[in-house]
């Protein structure tokens, strides 16, 4: 991470990307499949460093404040489903969706995903229990997304 408040885009090239935060940006990546070793290597820092650099190369003389591992396990293909689960209680039924193995592609994924989410599961099971006023709301505001 690198204080850098003057970045305000989000940044996709090769393995690499830049997310702007309010006063930071995170920077990253790597993709090694396989690796889930959580230590910090100065090699694959500098390497991130490099990269990005070389996209926005104010970056280069903006401060670290600091490095750290983030696995991001993915799957192919990813899971997006739900199942329908008791509570504890024996007396309700829940909706549990899974959303995940995106790997480092998770947040350009995000919106996307979670509006499958909502449209293909969670309003049909609110459908079903009849709670169509929240599925009515539901439906309206993923219209507008």
């Amino acid at each position: 991470m690198k204080s850098a408040p003057w970045v305000k885009d989000v940044w996709f090239f090769g393995t690499s990307y830049v997310i702007p935060n309010v006063d930071s940006v995170v920077l990253g990546g790597t993709a090694q499949k396989g690796d889930f070793d959580l230590r910090v290597r100065a090699s694959d820092t500098a390497r991130i460093l490099q990269n990005v650099s070389q996209v926005l190369p104010a970056l280069k003389t903006a401060p670290l404040q600091g490095a750290w591992v983030g696995l991001r396990p993915g799957r192919a293909p990813l899971r997006l489903d739900s199942e329908i689960v008791e509570a504890t209680n024996g007396k309700e039924q829940r909706l549990l969706a899974h959303c995940y193995g995106h790997g480092g592609s998770g947040i350009t994924l995000s919106m996307g995903c979670a509006g499958q989410v909502v449209r293909d599961h969670i309003l049909p099971f609110l459908k079903r229990r009849k709670a169509f006023p929240l599925a009515a709301k539901t439906a309206k505001v993923m219209s507008k997304l």
